[in-house]
């Protein structure tokens, strides 16, 4: 969500590893402070703390990257490498890390086929990081209108899904990476290979129901993994 240039780095602290020096450039994501000492903490899944996790624009006074100064634990920054153009990284704090989180934690392989629902902010990264994974990947959105885009990021196939009640792609998708509002239903299940992963991975409506095909994905072992920002390790 932000980027810095680093001032200096307090060695004095305890538990200090002094990540940073004068004049790195360091960045961070949505969420930006923990306990520390929970399961989850201790754990290197700070992002599931279970007592004092702050999010960007929960009510806090953090104001992202348009201050001029910021003071952050060192666990919730990332070094940006020098080969790295500031306005790239700000982007994969992100969106980036975002889609990159469920492709990297949950058995992906270089042999599935992976599905991108709506090709926006979200799903362009999605398109690149699966190919450059090594993986078949097909783009779904809801009108033709991004079809050539898609395409020119490397998807196989282009799905425009409005009127349609099912639909098809040359080989079954082993995991469905969704940016959009929507969560799909009965609609990709004709799509969705057997043991299928779903990743929903925008956050709109707090209040929003999950519905699903019931039968249909109790006797395919299919799965809906809930994916948004991931711990450091990613």
């Amino acid at each position: 969500m932000g980027l810095k240039n680093v001032e200096g780095s307090d060695s004095s602290r305890p538990f200090s590893d002094d990540m940073y020096d004068g004049g790195d450039r360091a960045g961070w994501g949505d969420a930006n402070e923990t306990c520390g000492v929970c399961e989850h903490c201790i754990s290197g899944e700070w992002i599931y703390c279970s007592d004092g996790l702050k999010h960007y624009g929960d009510g806090n006074t953090d104001q992202g990257s348009f201050a001029t100064g910021v003071v952050w634990r060192e666990q919730a920054l990332f070094h940006i490498p020098d080969s790295m153009a500031s306005d790239v990284a700000a982007d994969r704090m992100c969106a980036g890390i975002t889609v990159f989180s469920p492709l990297t934690r949950y058995g992906l392989k270089s042999s599935d086929r992976v599905g991108v629902v709506g090709i926006g902010r979200l799903g362009r990264l999605a398109l690149q990081f699966v190919r450059t994974l090594g993986c078949e990947v097909v783009a779904l959105s809801s009108t033709k209108e991004k079809n050539e885009e898609a395409l020119r990021l490397e998807a196989i196939r282009f799905v425009a899904r409005k009127g349609k009640k099912q639909l098809s792609v040359p080989r079954k998708i082993n995991h469905l990476i969704v940016t959009t509002s929507h969560v799909p239903g009965k609609q990709f299940d004709a799509i969705l290979a057997p043991v299928a992963s779903i990743y929903p991975l925008t956050i709109t409506d707090f209040e929003a129901m999950l519905e699903i095909p019931y039968v249909s994905f109790l006797l395919s072992g299919r799965k809906f993994i809930g994916s948004a920002v991931p711990p450091k390790a990613v």
